[in-house]
């Protein structure tokens, strides 16, 4: 990866190649970087030429096919393949019939596959047309004129591989390429050839492009005995060197400029440099100072110290080397790198041996940043449609820019920033207080737990089975009750017997609409507390004026009759209160049902009873003789009214003088 500067000039040039141009000084004379200007200006251009003349002795042409690494004539596929087929369209697709034999055409094929794809930065597969045979001097020329770029796609299931057309190809004349040089050929007009092919035919195959080489054989050969054929064929070659080439060329005329600054790369490679001189030759080539590199550093993935003193080290220095076994982050490093620079308004260019990399690295990207990415790799694939996308989102960002609109963007994006950053720091203040009230020990508890934070819980989870009975949990900061009233709880529960417990499960009936709703209760009891003491009843003159005087007679009505009732009830023996509670928890169920329509039975029986008139029996308070006397005395004249209504007086007698008939106060017939 390497920062690239911003590429802007004071003198108005572009930058190339990582450079940016600075304007003339003449204090410069005697600084690191002109110490030895004129010595180093030389060596790099001496470098340069011979990388450039290295490249080319490597790049030698192949004129003849089988110089090529492989090739296949479509004839000899057995398919039939498509002339007019366009831009990102299957050519021709071939199975896998006779697999197993090493010359059978889906056997050729795979070869072809297996080979571009171990090496695609080094090969290329193209459609080739118009094999051009012929001789110039001691030089055989057999090679096809007409090429296009293909890509081979293999099904997953391994069945078939087709030839596939990329959505940007084209076709080209590769004469100059091919026959530059030579003796016997005239290639002025190729080029207006070459323009009105790409504006006729889709494909090298297409029988257009037969007019197309004859006309160009008439007007570019003068040799005797040159032919040309279609005989369109798949070539596997070595990819050419022109563009790196070009670029070699555009080193040189660079570094020929001695008012520019050379770069830092180029200079160590033919010289020592030290530090000093290091950092002044990156300030020079627009590099940005380390504090300005670190300081407010956007990283797109979580970061660690050691990504940050890499950021560092690369404004402090020309080069850093990170080293570390696959697994151990080093994509990810980069990743958060490249986000960091290009915030810093930095070009970076990232290279590696293999594509695969690179496109992990481009996948770590958030999407608004992968968009921005200019990738080179792939070439195996349809790529260019995806560097013309990336060239595309550039320019439309680019004429869609608006600077106020970005600043006040920015502005908002960093005050939610630093309010992140304030919220971060808050916690982790807080998580230093908690940390450190971990070891404080506690003695102010008053419920005999002391120690430790930690000791405390341990304590309070081995006690948690004794409090099992607490209704937990117990929310808020203060207890609903306070020492005195829990006390007061725990004796009213322990006087109460089991019977009152009993009485909690009772299923009474719906108070909804005898009395008000819990919100109105609060504001009235609110109104009760308000209210002075010492026999001043302005408060209670408040609660009469806040609530209806009809609701205020019927809540009193209402109170007086269940006072009355339970007045009653109280003298029940305990036989009767248990019954009663059986019935409102709904225990006895036959019993209730017996009792339904009771109140109209018993008035028709005392209807009855006038009309046939019977006797009359009343009771009366008898000073000191408790209600249980009374209820069995009630059972005995029941029992009395039984035996005299089947027709015997004879015990009569007996059963008036037991105790229970010192009870009865008047008999009247």
């Amino acid at each position: 990866m390497t920062d690239a500067g911003d590429g802007r000039e004071p003198d108005g040039r572009r930058a190339r190649a990582g450079t940016a141009g600075r304007a003339a000084d003449p204090d410069r004379a005697a600084a690191g970087g002109d110490r030895h200007g004129g010595d180093r200006h030389d060596k790099v251009l001496r470098l340069l030429q011979y990388l450039h003349d290295l490249a080319r002795s490597r790049s030698a042409l192949a004129r003849d096919l089988d110089d090529q690494l492989g090739v296949i004539e479509l004839a000899d596929l057995g398919e039939r393949w498509r002339a007019d087929t366009a831009p990102g369209a299957t050519i021709v697709t071939v199975g896998n019939r006779d697999a197993g034999d090493p010359a059978s055409p889906y056997a050729r094929l795979l070869r072809m596959y297996d080979e571009i794809t171990e090496h695609p930065e080094s090969l290329e597969l193209v459609l080739a047309s118009g094999l051009l045979t012929a001789r110039s001097g001691d030089t055989r020329i057999r090679a096809h004129i007409l090429t296009q770029p293909v890509l081979l796609e293999r099904d997953k299931r391994g069945k078939s591989i087709s030839v596939v057309l990329p959505r940007d190809s084209a076709p080209r004349f590769e004469d100059a390429l091919l026959l530059a040089g030579l003796d016997g050929f005239d290639l002025s007009g190729s080029a207006e050839l070459q323009a009105e092919l790409r504006e006729s035919v889709r494909t090298v195959v297409d029988p257009a492009c037969a007019r197309f080489t004859e006309r160009w054989r008439s007007r570019a050969v003068t040799l005797d005995g040159a032919r040309i054929s279609p005989s369109p064929a798949l070539v596997l070659r070595t990819r050419g060197s022109s563009p790196l080439l070009a670029f070699y060329d555009a080193m040189l005329a660079w570094a020929s400029d001695g008012d520019r600054p050379l770069p830092p790369g180029l200079v160590q490679l033919i010289d020592a440099v030290e530090v000093d001189e290091r950092l002044q030759m990156l300030a020079d080539c627009g590099g940005a100072p380390p504090r300005q590199l670190v300081q407010d550093a956007y990283y797109v993935l979580p970061s660690n110290v050691e990504q940050r003193d890499i950021l560092a080290r690369m404004g402090s220095d020309s080069g850093v080397v990170v080293e570390g076994p696959p697994g151990t982050g080093k994509t990810h490093t980069i990743a958060n790198l490249l986000a960091a620079l290009l915030a810093k308004g930095q070009r970076v260019l990232v290279v590696s041996e293999k594509a695969h990399a690179l496109a992990v690295l481009e996948d770590m990207l958030p999407p608004d940043l992968r968009k921005l990415v200019v990738s080179m790799t792939d070439v195996t694939q349809d790529g260019a449609a995806s560097l013309a996308a990336s060239v595309t989102e550039i320019a439309t960002r680019k004429s869609t820019f608006s600077e106020p609109l970005i600043e006040a963007e920015l502005k908002d994006l960093r005050g939610k920033r630093d309010q992140a950053i304030e919220r971060r720091e808050e916690l982790m203040r807080q998580v230093w207080r908690l940390r450190s009230s971990e070891s404080e020990t506690s003695e102010w508890m008053e419920s005999g737990y002391s120690g430790r934070p930690a000791e405390v819980v341990e304590r309070v989870r081995a006690d948690a089975p004794r409090y099992s009975w607490l209704p937990a949990p117990v929310s808020g900061a203060v207890p609903p009750l306070d020492t005195n009233e829990f006390g007061r709880l725990v004796s009213l529960l322990r006087r109460n017997s089991d019977l009152f417990a009993r009485r909690l499960s009772h299923n009474l009936p719906d108070l909804g609409s005898a009395v008000p709703g819990f919100d109105r209760i609060e504001q009235l009891c609110a109104v009760v507390d308000r209210a002075p003491s010492g026999g001043d009843e302005s408060g209670f003159a408040e609660l009469r004026g806040a609530v209806d005087p009809a609701a205020l007679a019927e809540i009193r009505a209402r109170a007086d009759a269940a006072a009355e009732r339970l007045e009653v009830v109280r003298r029940y023996p305990d036989e009767a209160r248990r019954l009663a509670d059986d019935l409102l928890l709904g225990e006895r169920g036959h019993v209730a049902g017996r009792l339904a329509g009771l109140d109209d039975v018993l008035a028709a029986a005392v209807a009855d009873d006038e009309v046939l008139g019977g006797t009359r029996v009343q009771f009366s308070e008898v000073p000191g003789a408790p209600p249980a006397r009374r209820w069995t005395a009630m059972r005995r004249i029941s029992r009395v009214a039984r035996h005299r209504g089947g027709g015997s007086a004879g015990r009569n007698r007996r059963t008036s003088r037991r105790p229970a008939s010192k009870c009865v106060s008047t008999v009247r017939r």
